[in-house]
């Protein structure tokens, strides 16, 4: 026998009542949950600079961070700037990447909170002649550029791995794919990072992890100010085009998301010009224009 109409709506009602209360209740519970599901990111050299423009990009976009650096006066405001703008969780590891602490506190901060996204940014520039640079500077400088750098990726890619994702950003430059004096220390260790990274994202395609070497050219920050002074007075000219530190990390974070297969990128038609230079001329005529432009 039938029931009458208004019985069969009010059960179809109350199941959609119920039904209803349920899913609220769900989300409230997801919405709750929700912050600590916001990603990770390590960042260091992230005083100034690339470092800061990383910064204040991933904390836009919803990431919690561990931010690195050796100056607390602007890693400080940084921090409290970050935690101002955007809802969010920052912890600071303050100290020199020369200094063998600083990398294992990071590596187990970083494990902790089980990172989604390493930067390594930390760098730096000494604009002299190799034999008149202080020895101590330049092994610091392959410590900070490479050793600190296999470090952080030896001691963090492995939780990646076991999580099937994770990504990686090694701050090198255009310097490291060419030969110039007054730079020798720098672009050598800027090529070993960039081939260490390309050789490393091959190994671990099939685990997840993905790598990308960012090379930057000639960008706004105080790295410059202790080269030399054609490269402090930072305007366009030749070829030369300078671009700001929020383009660069801008730039860097688009490719990782719209084209993680691609390993090397190089913000900026003349940057990735300028990288090419060493191959498309002959040597000669490289050698002279090298020399003649650091003179």
């Amino acid at each position: 026998m039938k029931q009458p109409p208004g019985k069969n709506r009010g059960k179809s009602r109350e199941r959609y009542m119920s039904a209803k209360t349920e899913t609220a209740e769900q989300t409230a519970g997801t919405s709750t949950d929700q912050p600590e599901q916001r990603k990770w990111a390590l960042i260091t050299g992230a005083s100034s600079g690339i470092g800061a423009a990383f910064a204040r990009q991933l904390a836009s976009r919803g990431y919690f961070l561990i931010l690195n650096g050796r100056r607390a006066e602007k890693l400080t405001p940084l921090k409290a700037e970050l935690e101002r703008l955007y809802s969010g969780r920052h912890e600071l590891v303050l100290g020199d990447l020369r200094e063998e602490p600083v990398i294992q506190e990071l590596i187990t901060l970083g494990n902790r909170h089980e990172i989604d996204l390493l930067i390594n940014n930390a760098g730096y520039g000494a604009g002299v002649d190799f034999l008149q640079d202080d020895a101590a500077a330049q092994l610091g400088m392959l410590q900070v550029h490479c050793t600190a750098v296999v470090q952080l990726c030896r001691g963090l890619i492995p939780g990646m791995q076991q999580r099937g994702r994770g990504e990686v950003i090694n701050v090198s430059s255009v310097a490291g794919e060419q030969s110039l004096p007054k730079s020798v220390m720098y672009g050598a260790s800027k090529s070993f990072l960039t081939r260490f990274t390309e050789a490393l994202a091959l190994e671990l395609r099939p685990s997840g992890v993905r790598m990308q070497a960012l090379l930057p050219g000639f960008t706004h920050t105080d790295f410059h100010d202790k080269l030399p002074e054609w490269e402090r007075e930072k305007r366009n000219r030749g070829i030369v085009r300078w671009q700001s530190a929020s383009q660069v990390a801008e730039y860097s974070l688009n490719m990782l998301k719209k084209r993680p297969g691609k390993i090397i990128a190089i913000p900026g038609f003349f940057n990735r010009l300028i990288a090419k230079i060493p191959v498309l001329l002959p040597k000669k005529l490289y050698y002279a224009m090298a020399v003649r432009i650091t003179r």
